[in-house]
């Protein structure tokens, strides 16, 4: 069964990597989805199909609702799958993945005869709103509250524009401890500094930002949070921060595992977190399209 399973969530798979990747009918393409506008397409294809629920499992520390779009609905004593994309919060691409496969699989009875799904888009909101700030930067972290310098203040020292480019990148501080000098090919691009060839560091490399709390560090003290991609019991990360205290210490991680342990039939999970994945089924959908087209 579990062979079974695995081989129609692969042909599901790579047919939608092999066609062109919209997250719902009538958007324009190449156009991520903010979270606001995620549950918006996922009420519009649970309106479409009567055998389709969505599940609201968390509250994001930000505010936002996390959801699971249930296929299937109306099937009882049948194996189930559930995906999962883009829990680091920084890979808008899965998530505009998951929904494409939501449609997909709702557009073809062949998908769930006997087959229950479960897809979950967007399980990091917070993290993935920074796409969408008027400042981007690039985020994995959601709003959990957590006072990294250990003072007694929170989000006191976070990331700043200073040239105000709508991008938070990186900038060069002179130190005499830096281990970086400019380039001699490109004085806008750093490297470290040869002490073979009598080379000396002259400058250190951080986020961009100022010391806005004074107390001689730069950014130690921003937003969140928890990053909800590595906040689970399998191979938690106890030595890092972003993974909180403990696994499930953020709502979103917390309800996540409850909602999956309280269904047991859950046979197979699949997770999306990263570009060069859809760049490998597009190359295997190449190979096998003339057996996926209807």
């Amino acid at each position: 069964m579990v062979k079974k399973l695995h081989l129609i969530v692969l042909a599901v798979i790579l047919f939608s990597a092999g066609t062109r990747l919209t997250a719902q009918p009538e958007s324009p393409a190449g156009k991520y989805h903010t979270n606001s506008e995620v549950q918006q397409i996922m009420a519009m294809l649970q309106q479409k199909s009567g055998n389709a629920k969505i599940h609201t499992v968390a509250t994001s520390p930000g505010g936002e609702p996390v959801t699971i779009l249930e296929i299937g609905a109306n099937l009882k004593g049948v194996p189930a799958i559930f995906v999962g994309a883009n829990f680091e919060g920084n890979v808008p691409l899965s998530t505009e993945g998951a929904l494409y496969l939501a449609k997909m699989v709702l557009d073809s009875a062949q998908y769930t005869k006997n087959l229950k799904w479960y897809i979950l888009p967007n399980p990091n909101p917070d993290a993935a709103k920074g796409y969408f700030a008027k400042v981007k930067y690039e985020r994995s972290v959601n709003d959990f509250v957590i006072n990294n310098d250990a003072d007694e203040a929170t989000n006191e020292d976070g990331f700043d524009d200073l040239n105000s480019d709508g991008f938070i990148t990186q900038m060069r501080v002179k130190d005499p401890e830096g281990k970086m000098i400019a380039s001699k090919a490109d004085a806008r691009i750093m490297v470290t500094a040869d002490a073979s060839k009598g080379e000396r560091g002259e400058y250190k490399m951080y986020v961009e930002g100022i010391d806005n709390d004074a107390d001689g560090q730069y950014n130690e003290d921003g937003e969140g949070g928890i990053n909800v991609g590595i906040g689970f019991p399998h191979n938690f990360p106890r030595e890092k921060k972003e993974a909180g205290l403990w696994p499930g210490q953020t709502p979103e991680v917390y309800n996540l595992m409850r909602f999956i342990f309280d269904r047991p039939e859950i046979a197979m999970v699949y997770t999306w977190a990263v570009p060069i994945f859809v760049s490998h089924l597009q190359k295997e959908a190449a190979k096998v399209e003339p057996t996926c087209k209807t």
